[in-house]
């Protein structure tokens, strides 16, 4: 009985929960959750389907937290689909328009703000990794290997600063796949130093959901320096926030760029 109890309780928690519940990760555990966002030149003018638009810029971004505050996201996260009758969380399909959000109605703004401030609450330490690529033709290694180094070497050395082994969950892509994943965590023997890796679809765990509010957030600065309503709110709760470049107002302003604050950022 106690089992089947047991199942029924695990067929209701996302897979990633299901990883922890399974692998028995203790509470103080760290885990890095990632999701990927790339954009695409669009200043060209030239004929897309001779000339398919190659990728310029890679932004990772998500956040670090115990096992525990992910839980509790999970928690707060259904329970915020359930009352606001979503599936699923996606920035792309919630704030397509989030340059806008001053001129939201109320609710639409109030529903955003939820989840925001969800991720707010249980995540640590920000992340967001942005890498232009310099030359399409090694678009894996300017941006994507160097992205995956970036955001392995951070979590391996807060592991070390609190004396834990952290596990590093990917959003997949069609980009980001396990078994990328997997020959590069083990050609660079990252297991030495971390306790694992996985790549999970975002649609089933609210983590890799919740991690696209911030990858989002630095792929729009990065891209033509506006800053969101939603990335404005993280700045704002003074917690750490990991960036590459190191200092993104000067690198965008090196392209002619300034920060904009966009409707609603604070």
């Amino acid at each position: 009985m106690r089992a089947a109890v047991a199942n029924i309780e695990a067929s209701a928690l996302s897979p990633l929960e299901q990883l922890g519940l399974v692998s028995g990760w203790a509470p103080k555990r760290l885990v890095a959750v990632l999701v990927m966002w790339n954009y695409l030149d669009e200043s060209g003018e030239f004929n897309e389907a001779a000339s398919p638009k190659q990728l310029t810029r890679l932004t990772l971004g998500g956040f670090f937290a115990p096992w525990e505050s992910v839980k509790a996201l999970c928690r707060d996260w259904r329970k915020a689909l359930d009352e606001e009758c979503l599936a699923e969380f996606h920035m792309r399909e919630i704030a397509p328009d989030e340059h806008l959000f001053d001129s939201w109605p109320e609710e639409r703004q109030n529903r955003l703000n939820r989840f925001v401030d969800i991720l707010c609450e249980h995540a640590q330490i920000f992340c967001a990794y942005s890498y232009a690529v310099i030359n399409p033709d090694r678009a894996f290694e300017d941006a994507y290997e160097t992205a995956l180094n970036r955001v392995l070497i951070r979590a391996a050395t807060i592991s070390d600063e609190r004396n834990v082994r952290a596990n590093v969950v990917f959003a997949h892509t069609e980009e980001i796949s396990g078994e990328l994943i997997g020959r590069y965590f083990d050609r660079l023997k990252w297991g030495e130093y971390l306790r694992g890796y996985s790549v999970l679809r975002s649609r089933d765990n609210p983590p890799l959901q919740a991690a696209e509010i911030v990858a989002r957030g630095m792929k729009r600065f990065m891209q033509d320096g506006g800053i969101t309503h939603s990335f404005a709110r993280l700045v704002a709760t003074k917690k750490p926030i990991e960036v590459w470049p190191m200092d993104p107002i000067a690198t965008i302003r090196a392209r002619g760029i300034l920060p904009n604050p966009l409707g609603g950022a604070l």
